[in-house]
């Protein structure tokens, strides 16, 4: 099961040919889900703002609790 979510996670590696007859390029890209995707931006910006985001949620857990 965590290969599955791993490989849906990452994506697939797929090699994009040109149409192009004349001129040979090969180039790689990651085939990922749309969901796939969504994660991964989600996963970023928690990474990149956890901190203001666990003190926004205390602060706001914090003042429903005194305000109820």
């Amino acid at each position: 099961m965590f290969e599955k979510i791993k490989k849906w996670y990452h994506g697939e590696n797929k090699v994009y040919e040109s149409s192009n007859s004349s001129v040979l390029a090969l180039s790689l890209y990651t085939d990922r889900h749309w969901t796939a995707s969504f994660t991964q931006v989600l996963v970023k910006f928690y990474l990149n703002h956890w901190k203001w985001l666990w003190g926004m949620g205390m602060t706001l857990t914090l003042a429903y609790i005194k305000l109820r």
